[in-house]
């Protein structure tokens, strides 16, 4: 917890991946499975456990897979707004050779317009970008998948709900700088949407 910085974007995956960098993996799945983390984590902790449990039965770590299998059966099920998050992303076009017209790109972000859990992201994007929001989105989502929905939890949950930054003046601001945070592919966003990168370099400059 001492290394939540209040005001600073903050990935709550980094820190619940400490474990993962010292090999405790099944600790790391454990650590994003947490009630509070949950919500946002539930469908990528289905996804990484399936994957997680066959390398290790194939490595013959029987008894490492039944503890990553035990802890996936104990998850809640994913249901289909769950499943609309999925890491299905269409990532058959590399990122660099991203069109800058994509109707399956549009697609999916015309759907995930209309996700309850991510309402509070969607106001953002019909605000910065109002013209073609749908594409927006989707680029959005192709570049950083399951990331929509943990960029929406509370930086400090543990002392500020994620309920109570969402309603907060400083919510917009917070969330707009997570995306400059992540660099490597801010820059395709420079590229390709030109609205929502200019709203999230607004929100880093110098006050």
């Amino acid at each position: 917890e001492s290394r939540f910085v209040v005001g600073e974007p903050y990935l709550e995956e980094e820190f619940a991946n400490l474990p993962f960098t010292t090999g405790d993996t099944l600790g790391t799945l454990r650590a994003l499975s947490h009630p509070n983390l949950l919500p946002y984590t539930n469908m990528l902790l289905h996804e990484l456990s399936e994957g997680m449990e066959a390398g290790l039965r194939q490595s013959n770590l029987d008894e490492e897979a039944d503890e990553v299998f035990k802890l996936r059966i104990s998850l809640p099920r994913p249901d289909f707004k769950d499943r609309l998050l999925a890491l299905e992303r269409p990532d058959v076009i590399p990122f660099d050779e991203l069109p800058l017209e994509s109707d399956d790109i549009r697609l999916r972000g015309v759907i995930l317009l209309h996700h309850p859990d991510l309402k509070p992201l969607t106001d953002i994007m019909y605000d910065v970008c109002p013209e073609d929001t749908g594409y927006h989105m989707g680029l959005l989502f192709h570049l950083y998948g399951s990331q929509l929905r943990l960029a929406l939890l509370s930086p400090l949950e543990p002392i500020i709900s994620t309920h109570d930054w969402q309603q907060s003046k400083r919510f917009r601001g917070d969330l707009l700088r997570y995306w400059g945070s992540q660099s490597a592919r801010f820059d395709i966003f420079q590229t390709l949407s030109d609205c929502f990168a200019r709203a999230v370099l607004a929100e880093m400059a110098p006050q």
